[in-house]
């Protein structure tokens, strides 16, 4: 079996002279992936994401710290980790990616936010406000999505989500789709849940969710309109509303995602 070779990239982040002056696009940690052959699975260790005082830091599993974006214009910036780009191996078709996550305060203090995982991915700078950012990928949203079309009607809850970049339009017009059937139960703080998500290059995706042995919530749907460039081998997990807190101003809250892990067959 030939491996995967994956080469790191340093994170990357710019700010003007002046605090007051940050440039507010998200400072991005990545990994940049290149394929050559077998199935393989590669891990990522255990990654944070901690709110304190209104702003957010992303902890890499050897503890470097990225500052996170601000919001700007009244809009949310985006706190993303993960792999922007890359294909999937040669004669691969299916994607797995697989960790364990907690909440430590996210869902009392955020209780309108969620976090969107996704695989088959290629994303940049994504950012709900836009900013010449973009994202495609099939995925989960982690949270509360009651406010979108098609949301979970509670929260917080895990529902699959694919992000579609439409043709026609340039730069292509971002496509979100939430599908109601795949709504979890509903996710409590302080506990850890064992995510398992699977996606192809036509448009399936499936998920599955436990707490220690217990299986919580299952679901797989196939993505009818599949505006999704195929082949693509990226993952991401983004906290959609950076710092603009749902809540407070002062809140504090950790989000834990350990054994990360990424699977190509």
């Amino acid at each position: 079996m030939t491996p995967i070779i994956f080469s790191e990239l340093p994170m990357t982040g710019i700010r003007a002279m002046s605090p007051s002056n940050w440039l507010t696009v998200p400072i991005l940690f990545c990994l940049s992936a290149v394929a050559q052959g077998a199935t393989t699975t590669r891990a990522y260790g255990t990654w944070q994401i901690v709110h304190k005082f209104g702003s957010s830091q992303i902890v890499s599993p050897e503890g470097i710290t990225s500052a996170a974006s601000a919001a700007r214009n009244a809009a949310f910036g985006a706190d993303a980790f993960g792999i922007p780009t890359g294909n999937l191996p040669a004669g691969t078709t299916n994607m797995q990616l697989a960790f364990t996550f907690k909440s430590s305060g996210f869902f009392t203090s955020e209780p309108g936010a969620h976090i969107a995982v996704g695989t088959t991915a290629n994303w940049q700078k994504a950012n709900v406000a836009g900013m010449g950012g973009f994202l495609e990928g099939r995925g989960i949203v982690l949270g509360n999505v009651e406010g979108a079309p098609d949301g979970c009607t509670v929260g917080p809850i895990v529902e699959i989500e694919p992000w579609r970049r439409p043709p026609l339009t340039n730069p292509p017009t971002p496509d979100i789709k939430l599908y109601p059937s795949s709504c979890s139960a509903l996710l409590s703080e302080n506990t850890s849940y064992a995510v398992n998500i699977v996606a192809d290059n036509v448009g399936d995706i499936s998920y599955t969710l436990h707490a220690g042995s217990h299986l919580i919530s299952s679901s797989s749907i196939a993505d009818s309109t599949n505006y999704i460039t195929p082949g693509l081998g990226g993952w991401f997990m983004l906290f959609v509303f950076g710092d603009g807190d749902q809540t407070q101003a002062d809140s504090s809250w950790t989000l834990t995602f350990s054994n990360v892990t990424v699977t190509y067959y």
